[in-house]
């Protein structure tokens, strides 16, 4: 297991699980690097820090660094997994569970994106990865079916079915691209036929988000509360505002904002006895970011002045990449300072 990350993300631990096939594949060793410390080390559900979700085909491996690393980072290995075969079949490598420690401002799981593997060494087997990991209407989605294998020669057709009721695409390349033109779950299908005519087939669910964004912000009082006050939140795109959202008074409940162009944008959290805040959040196209706003209340001194009771906003923040009631992508949640 490799990882890439941009220039603006760190980490310092990871915890990743990871299925195959155990009657064709066993596992000869996990290994991690020297600069970790094993925190997991757990093999078809035995060995250290298993979970419930460990068991018969299934690799565990978490670690916490010694230090943070910041990114830009290209193709650090977090993990190496030797096998050896037991039997003759095909074996899928799905990682799942798969979060990164991110320890700036505060600890959190920050969002990484992970493709499959895969392994055989009998008959013809269809496989291939997507990208890219979050497709979006309108735009193009490569297809690579080049790690499809068969023993009895090169493969020469590929046949692809995107599911979306066009036609199907065949040809000698594993490499093809398509754009879808709604956001849908697709069941994507391709055939692949070798110089002797045998034949190998794969199916996968490809979701495919729209082009815009969304935010949700739930609010709650500095105590996990319900909030009496009447609270508007206002949101601003740089200096240009979007739109407000209203929590009414006595009530709970979320504010949502829909349709939103990916970028970043700040909210404004007022209202009668309510700590003026704001908060930053980036969207991103194809996701909605869930957050909960703990807002500091204005309580009245009994000289009949005001008492700032609390003066601290903490935004919970989770993201997932969602599609109907699809999610597609692994939450991020933390903590983060906002400005009062």
């Amino acid at each position: 297991m490799d990882l890439s990350l941009s220039s603006s993300e760190a980490f310092n631990a990871y915890d990743t699980q990871l299925t195959y096939n155990s009657t064709t594949l066993m596992v000869q060793s996990l290994t991690v690097s020297s600069q970790e410390q094993e925190i997991a080390h757990c093999i078809d559900g035995v060995g250290m820090a298993c979970n419930i979700s460990d068991g018969p085909g299934v690799i565990h491996s978490a670690a916490d660094f010694s230090t943070i690393l910041q990114g830009p980072i290209t193709a650090l290995v977090l993990f190496s997994v030797q096998f050896v075969h037991v039997g003759m079949g095909t074996s899928l490598f799905h990682p799942f569970n798969d979060t990164l420690a991110n320890p700036n401002p505060a600890p959190h799981p920050i969002l990484h994106l992970t493709q499959d593997g895969f392994y055989s060494n009998y008959g013809v087997a269809a496989f291939f990865n997507v990208s890219p990991a979050i497709p979006i209407v309108n735009q193009p989605v490569s297809f690579d079916g080049s790690q499809s294998f068969s023993p009895g020669g090169p493969i020469t057709t590929f046949s692809w079915n995107f599911g979306d009721g066009t036609a199907n695409l065949s040809g000698s390349s594993s490499l093809v691209s398509h754009s879808f033109t709604r956001p849908a779950p697709y069941s994507v299908t391709l055939n692949v036929t070798d110089q002797n005519g045998s034949r190998g087939k794969i199916s996968k669910t490809v979701p495919v988000s729209s082009a815009l964004g969304q935010i949700t912000v739930n609010i709650r009082s500095a105590t996990n509360d319900n909030v009496p006050n009447l609270v508007t939140v206002s949101l601003y795109n740089g200096t240009f505002f979007v739109a407000n959202g209203t929590k009414p008074e006595f009530f709970t409940g979320a504010v949502s904002f829909h349709d939103l162009q990916p970028g970043t944008y700040r909210l404004n959290f007022n209202g009668p006895g309510v700590v003026s805040s704001s908060l930053q959040e980036t969207v991103v196209a194809g996701w909605t970011t869930y957050d909960t706003a703990f807002l500091g209340l204005i309580m009245p001194s009994r000289d009949g002045g005001n008492l700032n009771f609390y003066l601290l906003l903490v935004a919970v923040i989770g993201g997932g990449a969602i599609l109907g009631t699809v999610a597609i992508l692994r939450k991020r949640t933390g903590k983060k300072q906002a400005r009062g």
